[in-house]
């Protein structure tokens, strides 16, 4: 069986990926959305409710994550640093759980998969971009959070604690469906999943409520018209979908900051060499799961493996569901956030199968565990550094963001700010992305008429601004401004 991993583990990995994050200093380079989220909210925080709750009214889809960005998280607009600390310490603290829960059910996680799931740069997006952290970080840290507690509870002796313990995990599991669609699933079905291993079918209540008032208030704002656009149903078009996100991870993996273009060129060269690997992956699939279900593993017996490969497959496929029939369906990098959690686990089963059929070649476990040292290496090595350089992507287009926001002030007078004035901001899209130099999935604020908003509010630490259009209504808006060559912005 696998050694138990320490709590002394996670605390590193938390300072790791802490110290990766403060490459360029104690500091948070805010992007997009951070600036209409929080520091549009931060402004107008002396009436919270007339100002944010009843003006916004965002709390139709993903309610609980409105009302956090308008009573807690923009007050760190000023130290942003410090909440970006508290989502790290909610990441790493999601880990453990999920640890201890895969404990309680007689799965066993080793290192390999819980780096990758600490401090893989697939997930930068989603832990270090608050504006999508405070959603994605928060409710799977919740959810998790909810399933520990009652987990503990069935332990507790003493009366009060074990009810304490018991209600908490009630109240919590409700919280988290609030935060993000994706959760929603996920928490479905993998709490079913745990709660069926240890047989405790009478407790399943709890998960179906979380989904069942969160689909509640889903269908009333539908009723009432107050749904946004974003949050509606779209059932059709399923393999439609299906197709994209592969596309899409297809287009992830070419990344050259994942170092795995040169790969895929030099070994998937043509269509049919395609084919050949499909054909060879697929083979392997079957045949590992034949193995590990008939045969016993050096760490794990088979049926456990098997168990732990259909939590994988669970985790992964759950979170992606709500894509499937939301008509907002874009995958965005930091959708995969809470899938990657069940590639993590397939990809440690795989791990562990591998090493098994080493051991019984080299008939040596010794010598196999001392290979396992350097792959933990090269990975964590790896791993900081595309973070690091992920981390420059987010310096440079703040410093971009920041750049553009100023060149407009200076180029328009006082009146142009106004709510009632209208800027059509221009350029060149493909000129643009060729010198922003930047990969597409940090976007910056000029390309979004509502960020720049934000951007020109917080800047000027007023929430009145003009309506921004971006490469549109050049001959009906009041101010007409275009972005050269060299990113400055003329009249």
């Amino acid at each position: 069986m696998n050694k138990e991993i320490k709590k002394s583990f996670f605390v590193i990995l938390f300072f790791i990926l802490m110290i990766t994050f403060s490459y360029y200093g104690m500091r948070y380079f805010t992007i997009a959305d951070d600036n209409n989220q929080l520091g549009v909210f931060n402004i107008q925080n002396d009436n919270i409710n007339e100002n944010i709750i009843k003006s916004y009214r965002l709390y139709n889809v993903r309610p609980l994550a409105f009302f956090s960005d308008a009573y807690i998280f923009q007050w760190f607009w000023d130290n942003m640093y410090a909440l970006l600390c508290m989502i790290v310490v909610m990441h790493i603290c999601s880990i453990y759980f999920f640890y201890k829960i895969c404990e309680k059910i007689d799965i066993k996680l080793n290192a390999v998969s819980i780096i990758l799931f600490a401090i893989t740069p697939v997930l930068f997006e989603a832990v270090y971009w608050i504006s999508a952290s405070t959603r994605i970080v928060v409710s799977l840290f919740l959810t998790l959070l909810s399933i520990y507690l009652l987990l503990l509870s069935f332990d507790e002796e003493v009366k009060w604690k074990k009810l304490l313990k018991f209600i908490s995990a009630i109240i919590i599991n409700l919280m988290c469906v609030g935060y993000y669609e994706q959760t929603i699933a996920l928490n479905l079905f993998f709490f079913s999943f745990v709660l069926i291993c240890i047989k405790k079918y009478k407790y399943l209540f709890i998960p179906f409520l979380s989904t069942i008032w969160i689909g509640i208030y889903y269908v009333c704002s539908m009723m009432t018209g107050q749904m946004q656009e974003r949050g509606s149903l779209n059932f059709n078009g399923f393999f439609e979908k299906i197709i994209n996100l592969l596309k899409y991870v297809r287009k992830m993996f070419n990344d050259d900051r994942l170092n795995m273009k040169y790969i895929l060129k030099e070994r998937l060269s043509n269509d049919i060499s395609n084919y050949i690997l499909l054909a060879v992956l697929g083979f392997i699939i079957i045949y590992f799961i034949y193995y590990i279900y008939k045969n016993k593993s050096a760490q794990n017996d088979g049926k456990i493996s098997l168990k732990r490969f259909i939590l994988g497959v669970i985790l992964f496929v759950a979170p992606i569901l709500p894509f499937f029939i939301l008509k907002d369906n874009l995958i965005a990098m930091r959708n995969l956030y809470l899938p990657y959690l069940g590639i993590c686990v397939i990809l440690e089963v795989v791990y562990d199968f591998i090493f098994d059929i080493l051991n019984k070649i080299i008939k040596n476990e010794k010598i196999c565990y001392i290979l396992k040292i350097p792959i933990i290496a090269i990975l964590l090595c790896r791993c900081v550094l595309v973070n690091i350089d992920k981390l420059d992507d987010y310096k440079k287009v703040n410093e971009l963001d920041n750049k553009i926001a100023k060149q407009i002030i200076e180029n328009l007078d006082e009146d142009a700010f106004k709510n009632d004035k209208t800027i059509s901001i221009n350029y060149d899209v493909e000129k643009f992305y060729e010198n922003k130099n930047i990969t597409n999935y940090v976007q910056c604020v000029a390309e979004s008429g509502w960020a720049m908003m934000g951007k020109l509010q917080v800047e000027r630490n007023n929430v009145e601004v003009p309506l921004v259009y971006v490469n549109s209504h050049q001959e009906d808006a009041d101010y007409v401004l275009y972005i050269d060559e060299n990113m400055n912005v003329i009249k």
